[in-house]
């Protein structure tokens, strides 16, 4: 069995390449690290990547319960207020999104501004531009249009501070789909071909993949809505 950092990096570099079931064995083998060392921040991290790997793979009630044993990890002999800023953002952030895949998006929302102060508190950039996006998707998931591409530039801004070149393209991607469900399918292309860009740059295929596929998608809802009476 691999050491603990080579699991949690293996399973972090098929992760970025989309290869889930690879991931999730590499996590498998961390949390048997953890549990085996009885180590808490082996077991948390173990746990709370598998739980991404399964949200990702579509397994939501598997992902909830991975975050269960995360929070219990975590917070099962300690005192939240006693934990640093960044682990509760982890946590809350990794909730939230369990309460977006339950359609709970108040609850979602919640956790997520508590994990954006939480972020801020421990000047942690990254983090701060992910609960941005997620604050986007929550917003759009509900149809309030206009928070949400605020929340998404903001995301997108931090990005470019970073020079992420896939957070950048997630951002756009999103503000492409937002734009797309206005209406505005020149606006959409602008944004999803300024995504590819950025995609292609970072050599993820994957993304470069759903971007396209999002290409289409613009396309396709464009020549539809030719037909609609109501835009002519």
């Amino acid at each position: 069995m691999d050491q603990p950092a080579e699991c949690n990096e293996l399973g972090q570099f098929h992760w970025h390449f989309g290869a889930w079931q690879a991931a999730r064995h590499e996590f498998e083998q961390l949390l048997r690290w953890g549990q085996l060392k009885n180590s808490q921040p082996l077991c948390e991290a173990a746990w709370n990547n598998l739980a991404v790997v399964f949200r990702e793979i579509g397994d939501a009630a598997q992902a909830s319960i991975c975050q269960q044993q995360a929070w219990k990890a975590a917070f099962g002999t300690t005192d939240t207020a006693d934990l640093s800023p960044e682990s509760l953002s982890c946590h809350m952030t990794n909730r939230a999104n369990d309460a977006i895949l339950a359609g709970e998006f108040r609850l979602a929302e919640r956790l997520l501004w508590s994990a954006l102060d939480c972020d801020r508190l421990s000047q942690n950039l990254v983090d701060e531009a992910a609960d941005w996006g997620s604050l986007g998707i929550v917003a759009s998931l509900t149809g309030d249009f206009d928070s949400a591409g605020v929340r998404f530039e903001r995301a997108y801004h931090i990005h470019a501070q970073l020079g992420d070149d896939i957070g950048m393209g997630c951002d756009l991607r999103h503000l492409a789909e937002l734009a797309m469900a206005r209406g505005d399918f020149d606006e959409a292309r602008r944004f999803v071909n300024r995504a590819l860009v950025h995609f292609r740059r970072s050599g993820c295929r994957r993304l470069v993949r759903r971007a396209n596929r999002t290409k289409l998608e613009i396309a396709a809802r464009h020549r539809l809505a030719a037909f609609d009476p109501s835009r002519n």
